[in-house]
């Protein structure tokens, strides 16, 4: 048994006073930091969907925990539309495009890579904060049509016919 326990607070010696304060302290920051960690849960990017064909995209960012208004970057060659029609490089954010409490937003982008599969990252900033998350948009272009390929034989084998008819014509007129 605490040997001092009969003694009011007033009644121990400062050593023993400085020794329950420092402990009631310690006890108290351990509650707020417990109770300030459980309560607080940080932003952060739930689910990225890319939608669309060969270039042409839709990227939406799924966040979840937002409080205030959050800029955007789709980090993958190319360009995204921001407002009305203006198109500007994805090295740029878009400004206060996610705001609370809407916990979603879908950003135009047309990827400037032939790559089948292109790889990237989108970042929400709010201040010093970046939270980002990775993204892989698999392009599926057709492949290059036979139409443009095959159009050099027959042009080909008709300018030699072509050249060759000539020839043939001024061969028998040379006389």
């Amino acid at each position: 048994m605490y040997r001092y326990a009969h003694r009011s607070f007033m009644q121990h010696t400062h050593k023993e006073k400085m020794i329950h304060t420092k402990a009631l302290a310690l006890a108290a920051v351990l509650f707020l930091g417990v109770f300030i960690s459980v309560s607080a849960e940080s932003t952060e990017i739930t689910l990225v969907e890319a939608s669309g064909t060969c270039m042409d995209f839709t990227v939406t960012v799924h966040a979840a925990n937002l409080t205030g208004c959050w800029d955007i970057q789709v980090d993958v060659p190319g360009r995204i539309r921001e407002g009305a029609g203006q198109w500007k490089s994805t090295f740029f954010y878009i400004d206060n495009v996610l705001c609370e409490p809407e916990s979603q937003v879908s950003a135009d982008i047309i990827i400037e890579s032939m790559e089948d599969v292109v790889e990237g990252t989108v970042k929400l900033r709010q201040g010093n904060t970046i939270i980002e998350s990775p993204v892989v948009i698999n392009q599926a272009c057709p492949e290059p049509s036979a139409g443009v390929e095959g159009f050099w034989i027959p042009f080909a084998a008709f300018a030699v016919v072509l050249i060759f008819g000539w020839g043939l014509a001024w061969w028998w007129k040379r006389d």
